[in-house]
């Protein structure tokens, strides 16, 4: 599915999404910024965000995306099956 969003360029530290502020998350913000960066030049990796439930995972990639977005990136979700009975790894077999 290809969604295009035509929602104005982000104010830096302000959310399209409704939600508070969005403040911290420096290193990870960075790393996703060079993977993007690599990605670019044709250089892809497989990055992820993992941690611990309520720490901000979906925050921190709709942020990102947002950045990417307005950088030119086309940007793409999937989900899992969220449910005990998947096999691990499964997104990616």
């Amino acid at each position: 599915m290809d969604e295009t969003n035509n929602s104005p360029d982000p104010v830096p530290g302000q959310s399209r999404h409704g939600d508070a502020t969005f403040v911290g998350r420096k290193r990870e913000l960075e790393t996703l910024t060079a993977a993007l960066e690599d990605a670019v030049v044709g250089r892809g990796r497989v990055v992820m965000l993992s941690g611990a439930p309520g720490i901000g995972k979906p925050r921190t990639a709709r942020e990102f995306a947002d950045f990417a977005e307005a950088d030119g990136a086309k940007v793409m979700w999937g989900w899992c099956y969220e449910h005990q009975g998947a096999p691990p790894y499964w997104p990616w077999v």
